[in-house]
């Protein structure tokens, strides 16, 4: 007898959805799990947002992921920044939410840019300087596609809900380069033959880039 009221509550606990005819819940990354490939003195961090409504056990939530690359200042790289916006589905049962949902819009940004500097003698008493400029940003290639999905576990006080979950990202794009890149040779002492080409740059990258990165996030609910 005592097993099965045991068993009853249990599945309760874990089956039965909120008490809540509608409830609005919020989420931020706290911390995260990432890395860059091939850059040891990266610092990468991620942000964003869900909101998300539940009625019963259904939800439908809008979210918005941001990856920063943490680019060094002394790399070609910097400001690298991307952007995912996802519309996903959920299902409540007791104390925790799963979901799953797809990518439907993003953006890419960032810098990509260097300065090279060749000097030599062309002739006697003479000195020759190149230098070679590209200054780039980056931007998204058509559209970024990709999947997200999350587990959130919520402790209720009364009407409102403490809310803490792991959320996963996949994200895949293609970026291009635009901007220009300047050609510039300099001979001492002057002789006539200086000279500066400047040139527009609008390259697409050949290969799907692909950005995973997980977020531990907390929140809170409000049940009505």
């Amino acid at each position: 007898m005592y097993k099965k009221i045991i068993f009853l509550m249990a599945a309760s606990i874990i089956l039965v959805p909120s008490i809540h005819a509608f409830s609005l819940r919020l989420n931020v990354p706290v911390a995260g799990s990432y890395e860059v490939d091939d850059c040891s003195g990266c610092s990468p961090k991620s942000g964003g947002y869900s909101i998300r409504g539940i009625f019963g056990m259904f939800g439908l939530g809008y979210t918005v992921g941001t990856f920063d690359w943490g680019y060094p200042s002394t790399s070609d790289d910097t400001d690298t920044k991307l952007a995912a916006n996802a519309v996903d589905l959920s299902a409540s049962f007791g104390f925790f939410t799963i979901g799953v949902g797809s990518v439907i819009s993003g953006t890419v940004e960032g810098k990509h840019g260097y300065t090279n500097t060749e000097t030599d003698v062309p002739a006697p008493g003479y000195s020759r300087t190149n230098t070679w400029v590209l200054d780039t940003k980056r931007e998204l290639d058509g559209s970024m596609t990709g999947t997200t999905s999350f587990i959130n576990f919520n402790f209720g006080i009364g009407p409102i809900d403490l809310l803490v979950g792991y959320r996963m990202w996949n994200t895949k794009f293609k970026h291009k380069l635009v901007g220009t890149r300047t050609y510039t040779q300099t001979i001492t002492p002057d002789i006539g033959f200086n000279s500066s080409t400047t040139e527009s740059v609008n390259q697409s990258g050949d290969e799907t880039k692909k950005m995973d990165f997980n977020q531990i996030t907390a929140g809170i609910g409000f049940g009505f």
